[in-house]
């Protein structure tokens, strides 16, 4: 749903299930895939962390354990942060949702002051903490979950929304996780492009980026500006994008030919 004026693109379609987006029957590669070449190493360290809270404190447990037990126990300790992250997926999708229909509503004119909050209470909470800050600010919604394309970049995304916040047009990300990580400016920044190339010509462009972080735990919101050199951003975006192009070049080419070598010899 948008108010934004944005070109007609034929035979682009966003499949739902897959989450892949497709052009022409060509499938387009999806920005927080083309982020993910970038490496995070503190995602390592919180994997270790939850891993030593799943064990510590069992010491007498475990020695009652016998071998088998023991083993599962490191297992299940092993995949701790999987479960906190499904966990935490669940609540962060409720919330997103809920807003997503809400800003929706709101674009179409509909009254949406009594809709009803989800059974989730950390997504209940998330939604709180958005509200409240909608209400601290004079905020005129344009879009939401808007799906574009880049026909020039062979890439694809959804931008969260796009608003007149405190009358500056704006670009913006919704977050549910704990921090916000410094690959928002590179999301937004792709975004950026995408607008770029789909809004009409003369249609007003987003001056600034933000990010509005909406914790699940009930804490304040954070509402964040993304202040990075936005050309820079989108090199930097696009560069990405030709790693990522790399990457299944050799994926697709090299590596299957290896493996056919393999078990050729073998």
């Amino acid at each position: 749903m948008t108010k934004l004026k944005l070109k007609q693109i034929d035979n682009f379609k966003f499949l739902e299930d897959g989450h892949t987006y497709e052009l022409g029957g060509k499938l387009l590669t999806g920005v927080t895939t083309i982020l993910q070449v970038r490496a995070k190493d503190f995602l390592k360290w919180w994997t270790v962390k939850l891993m030593w809270e799943n064990l510590t404190g069992k010491i007498e447990d475990i020695k009652k354990m016998n071998e088998v037990e023991y083993e599962e126990l490191i297992l299940n300790a092993k995949k701790a942060h999987t479960v906190k992250s499904k966990e935490a997926l669940v609540s962060g999708t409720i919330a997103h949702n809920w807003i997503e229909e809400y800003i929706k509503g709101k674009i179409e004119g509909q009254d949406v002051s009594d809709k009803q909050f989800p059974e989730d209470l950390n997504a209940a909470n998330s939604i709180h903490i958005f509200l409240d800050w909608e209400g601290q600010h004079e905020v005129e919604w344009l879009a939401s979950e808007v799906v574009l394309p880049s026909i020039l970049n062979l890439f694809a995304g959804t931008i969260d929304f796009v608003a007149k916040i405190d009358g500056v047009m704006t670009l913006g990300d919704f977050k549910t996780s704990n921090q916000i990580s410094e690959d928002v400016a590179l999301q937004t920044a792709a975004y950026s492009i995408l607008l770029d190339e789909n809004l009409l010509e003369g249609e007003e462009r987003p001056t600034q980026r933000v990010v509005l972080r909406i914790p699940k735990a009930g804490m304040e919101f954070e509402y964040q500006r993304i202040d990075t050199e936005l050309e820079f951003d989108k090199q930097i975006f696009l560069h990405l994008r030709e790693i990522h192009r790399w990457n299944l070049y050799i994926e697709n080419n090299f590596k299957v030919e290896a493996k056919v070598k393999l078990q050729k010899n073998g």
